[in-house]
């Protein structure tokens, strides 16, 4: 039945059960861990494999973004089926990929002028990016139309961040990817960088000496943004290929703030090319209705 349809980049890091669930299609980025053969993130190479590669290689991978016919095709067939479409993008100051999809809805609206096509600037990454897409689903649930959860997405930017911290920057620097958070860099033993994903960029938040501390300040960050109104957060950890780690650092979350912890997250591949395989973090974003 034709309806509102959600399409993203695979930089949304949206689980596979919860992509069922919510009937949402991706557009995979391409990766290359040689330099020469790229492969489609999910399709042609899992996440399993990839992290299991990255650790055991002597290498940093490469990503190349969607090109405009995957996204032109993906359009055309929900097109052709009646739907409405809306597609999320990796922020664009990491990525050419929403340009990809502005492209491909423009050559869309060129052949097909009555074509219901709206391209997102996620302004986020991973899973940050990923629950933009499903509060839009609740909202689709609830009935809003495609205005609607439009309007309420461009909200819901403003009202969400991620804080991670990581053993080391090399891979956001080998990939070009740094940004702000350049002013990290440095080579001093057990200093671990703390980083917030917000407005589209990574933010510096500080370098704390030991693991273990910076996950505290990390937590610090999180509740010093949502304590004062945690019902109206959805909050997450995510991490790259730590699951043991992350499931910790979801309990410690609930025992020192008692915070509902949706889900942890994996880091798929597009972002686990670009910041490595030793991230942790916790991250939130407002409910829609409080907005």
């Amino acid at each position: 039945m034709p309806g509102i349809k959600f399409i993203s980049d695979t930089s949304c890091d949206i689980p596979p059960d919860l992509l069922e669930k919510y009937e949402i299609d991706m557009v995979p980025f391409l990766i290359s861990l040689d330099g020469e053969t790229y492969y489609k993130e999910y399709v042609e190479l899992s996440v399993k494999e990839f992290y299991r590669r990255l650790r055991t290689q002597d290498a940093y991978p490469k990503t190349s973004l969607p090109p405009v016919q995957d996204f032109f095709d993906v359009f055309k067939k929900y097109h052709d089926l009646g739907h409405e479409i809306i597609c999320f993008n990796l922020t664009s100051k990491f990525s050419a990929s929403y340009q990809s999809a502005v492209n491909a809805k423009n050559i869309m609206l060129e052949n097909y002028p009555g074509a219901s096509i709206s391209v997102v600037d996620s302004e986020q990454a991973s899973i940050g990016q990923g629950m933009l897409i499903l509060e839009s689903c609740r909202m689709r649930e609830n009935g809003l139309t495609s205005a609607q959860i439009i309007e309420n997405v461009e909200k819901l930017k403003q009202n969400s961040c991620i804080y991670l911290t990581v053993d080391s920057l090399t891979y956001l620097q080998k990939g070009g990817r740094i940004g702000k958070a350049n002013a990290l860099l440095g080579s001093l033993l057990s200093v671990k960088p703390i980083i917030a994903v917000r407005d589209g960029e990574l933010i510096p938040c500080g370098k704390i000496r030991g693991r273990a501390k910076a996950e505290a300040e990390v937590l610090r960050l999180f509740d010093r943004d949502v304590k004062e109104n945690k019902d109206k957060y959805r909050c997450y950890v995510i991490s790259s290929d730590l699951p043991d780690k992350a499931a910790e650092f979801s309990e410690e979350a609930v025992k020192t703030g008692g915070y509902e912890i949706e889900r942890c997250y994996d880091i798929g591949i597009t972002i686990g090319a670009h910041i490595g395989p030793t991230v942790l973090g916790i991250g939130y974003i407002m409910k829609y209705e409080y907005l």
